[in-house]
């Protein structure tokens, strides 16, 4: 097999030589015997794995997203999905339902307090990576254009817990697929 068959290609192989201490290198055999792998498909997958974790530094955002899933409390959703669901919850929900949408929002303040993150834009900014909507700034003044007009509702709610955890003083106006937030 040539040197990407693995992955579906097929490459030129280049040799290169390289230096190891002797700790290094009996760390790289031990790994190759346990793995039943060539030194070099070893040598090859750390390279790999090196240049895909720099993703971080080319892509910040991904961390965000790792953060959201990682933990096990956020789940990925088509839109189609999304919007479905909240037109059903827009027409159908109790009271008791957007009670629990603005204390989710007053816990995610709470959370962001903790951390130290207090500024309504920095806050707005993270939580566009849930792609509930997406965030123009302009002063005190920020639109939230949604990715669904029927979120609506659950993201006012949610906001408004928010704002309660972190003492924010805003108003909140809704319109048909944005919300204009006026910090006060």
């Amino acid at each position: 097999m040539e040197y990407g068959e693995e992955y579906g290609e097929v490459r030129e192989i280049r040799r290169i030589s390289v230096a190891l201490d002797p700790e290094t290198f009996r760390m790289l055999r031990e790994i190759s015997n346990r793995k039943k792998q060539t030194i070099s498909h070893i040598v090859r997958t750390a390279i790999r794995t090196q240049y895909e974790s720099e993703l971080w530094e080319r892509h910040p955002e991904a961390e965000v997203y790792v953060d959201f899933l990682s933990g096990g409390e956020n789940v990925i959703l088509s839109l189609e999905l999304w919007d479905a669901m909240l037109e059903e919850l827009n027409e159908k929900a109790s009271n008791e339902f957007w009670e629990i949408a603005e204390r989710e929002g007053y816990k995610r303040g709470v959370y962001y307090k903790s951390i130290g993150l207090g500024n309504l834009q920095d806050i707005l900014k993270h939580i566009q990576h849930k792609n509930w909507f997406k965030v123009k700034v302009d002063k005190n003044c920020y639109t939230l254009t949604l990715i669904a007009s029927s979120a609506r509702k659950l993201v006012t709610k949610f906001l408004g817990g928010l704002f309660k955890a972190l003492n924010i003083d805003a108003e909140v106006i809704e319109f048909q697929r944005s919300l204009l937030i006026i910090e006060k």
